[in-house]
């Protein structure tokens, strides 16, 4: 099977994942993620963070998919494993659906102290549903356009989904704040993120954490 039907046959799978809501993740090649995010463009870019940029990847047939792509300061082999698992198992209403993951590391010549070397560099991305309407903090606030009503709907559905995580998938997910919450275009909240996240064992009543990282308020 040559290179652009391995393509073509890993697209079609894709596709397939993103229409079949009932679909397991799938792992994902490299090159099939540049080409459905055009190379990563600055087009493409959806949204940023501290550890990650996200981009839009198309394919096809016009649907749609967010690609999380994480920064090399942040290219734990641990933390992307238990985003991972974390995001595969966190299935509900209320939190992303998961589509897929990428790791994968190649030698390239780049130029260290003046001189060039072959170096190993790592490249981990995750792909979950993409949501029209964006986070929530560019609905909130004083311009935001959601009523009362509205408002309250999506306060719901967010507790629904941290109590399933809670209660049910017993994780803790670290850095609950608006633009970790995706709205859907019929205004559903679905929880994003789970890098900061921590799982813990059924009947456990406290979780500490010796490592802070993530938003600080003040």
């Amino acid at each position: 099977m040559g290179g652009y039907e391995f393509q073509r046959a890993e697209l079609d799978a894709l596709e397939r994942v993103v229409r079949d809501t009932s679909a397991e993740p799938m792992s994902l090649t490299l090159p099939l993620l540049r080409h459905i995010t055009n190379d990563f463009s600055d087009e493409s870019q959806i949204g940023q963070g501290g550890f990650a940029v996200v981009y839009l990847g198309v394919l096809p047939s016009g649907l749609r998919i967010a690609v999380k792509k994480l920064r090399e300061t942040y290219l734990n082999d641990c933390a992307f494993q238990n985003e991972v698992f974390i995001t595969m198992k966190a299935t509900h209403k209320n939190t992303v659906r998961f589509m897929g993951y990428c790791s994968q590391s190649q030698g390239e010549l780049v130029e260290h102290d003046g001189q060039h070397i072959f170096a190993q560099l790592a490249e981990r991305l995750i792909c979950v549903e993409y949501a029209p309407k964006g986070t929530l903090d560019a609905h909130i606030g004083d311009y935001g356009e959601l009523d009362w009503n509205q408002r309250y709907q999506i306060l719901k559905g967010i507790c629904q989904g941290l109590r399933h995580l809670h209660d049910e998938v017993h994780v803790i997910h670290g850095d609950i704040k608006p633009n970790n919450i995706l709205i859907d275009d019929k205004l559903m909240p679905k929880i994003i993120d789970f890098g900061l996240s921590q799982s813990f064992d059924e009947g456990q009543t406290s979780c500490i954490t010796k490592n802070i990282t993530g938003t600080i308020f003040v």
